[in-house]
């Protein structure tokens, strides 16, 4: 039976997250931005999507402090996906961050990480108001579902099953992610973003060997607290590239 035959049951989530699941080829991020924008979904919504080849899922937040600072979701949420695969893949299968959003598997990119919020007034002083909702999404490649040939044939992208972890499915990944994620805002709210950035630099692509990263080349020392990725270029600066253009303002995806 191939694996977009499989029919799974709902995934267990936590009591405080309230699960939303969507048919393809409807997407979790713009369903759960429509949803928060117009009040029908508040903290705690989980959406997911019925698939199974690909995960997606959403965690619709209610922040209590600025967009700038909100912006850090984006990385609780890197982190706690990386735990949630550590947890059940294989120990073959190594999880990294590039970024700005994307998840690395063994060093092909296999899925990503966006966040979502509605638009701010223009200037510094709109990303200091506290947003009325904020999303946090992910989509992660289990298999590709029209992929021939062999493994490894689609340069850069990859999944885990060909990464060797082909019995991990869709519950497996959201009921590992949920309570991890649920956990990691928890530790946020209690110790701030310093653990959160720890873990999220221990598997930071470029903090060892220098990488070109728009404009600048050099090694990741970490993440602002707008989420801004800082670098250390080749010439000695410090240099720090904003989080916020990879915004999905009102959840509309940018025309590519």
């Amino acid at each position: 039976m191939r694996r977009d035959d499989v029919v799974l049951t709902d995934p267990q989530l936590p009591p405080m997250f309230t699960g939303h699941p969507i048919k393809t080829p409807d997407r979790v991020l713009p369903f759960a931005c429509s949803g928060a924008a117009a009040g029908r979904l508040g903290a705690g919504d989980f959406i997911w999507a019925r698939n199974t080849t690909q995960i997606e899922c959403a965690l619709v937040l209610e922040p209590e402090v600025g967009l700038a600072r909100s912006l850090q979701m984006a990385v609780v949420m890197e982190v706690a996906l990386a735990e949630a695969l550590g947890s059940v893949c294989p120990p073959q299968v190594s999880v990294e961050f590039r970024w700005p959003g994307l998840i690395l598997v063994n060093g092909g990119i296999a899925g990503s990480v966006r966040l979502a919020a509605p638009r701010q007034k223009a200037g510094a002083h709109g990303f200091e108001q506290v947003p009325p909702w904020l999303v946090i999404a992910m989509n992660l490649d289990l298999k590709h579902p029209d992929r021939h040939g062999e493994p490894g044939d689609l340069v850069e992208r990859t999944s885990l099953y060909e990464e060797g972890a082909g019995e991990v499915d869709r519950n497996a990944v959201l009921e590992a992610l949920a309570p991890r994620l649920l956990a990691w805002i928890h530790t946020w709210l209690e110790d701030g973003f310093r653990p959160i950035h720890e873990q999220w630099l221990f598997r930071a692509e470029g903090r060892v060997a220098a990488m070109k990263f728009s404009d600048f080349s050099g090694l990741v020392l970490g993440r602002d607290e707008a989420a801004g990725l800082v670098l250390k270029t080749d010439g000695g600066a410090v240099q720090i590239l904003p989080y916020h253009p990879s915004i999905v303002w009102d959840g509309v995806e940018a025309a590519q």
